[in-house]
């Protein structure tokens, strides 16, 4: 029914969703002597939000060049250059 590009979407979307509801349940059961629950909850946590922040920027990319996903090294140099994924998003607002 849908495209496998959009079917992977989806599925990465979903494993997001996971991520941050597993990481929110945890550091909502967490406490001070289970120090472990901590740090499952903050890795979920973490890795959720640069998974819905890649999916983001990769959404805004197709978006802006007519269905045309970034490259690899696109995707890299955002990783590392802040600037670059805040200049991205300024016209959002």
């Amino acid at each position: 029914m849908f495209t496998e590009t959009f079917n992977a979407l989806i599925k990465e979307a979903q494993f997001t969703k996971e991520m941050l509801g597993s990481g929110a349940t945890q550091i909502r059961n967490a406490n001070y002597a289970a120090k472990g629950v901590y740090f499952q909850a903050f890795t979920s946590l973490s890795t959720g939000l640069e998974r819905i922040g890649k999916l983001c920027l990769m959404l805004d990319h197709f978006i802006d060049h007519n269905g045309q996903f970034p490259d690899f090294n696109y995707m890299k140099k955002t990783k590392s250059d802040t600037r670059l994924v805040s200049s991205t998003r300024s016209h959002w607002w």
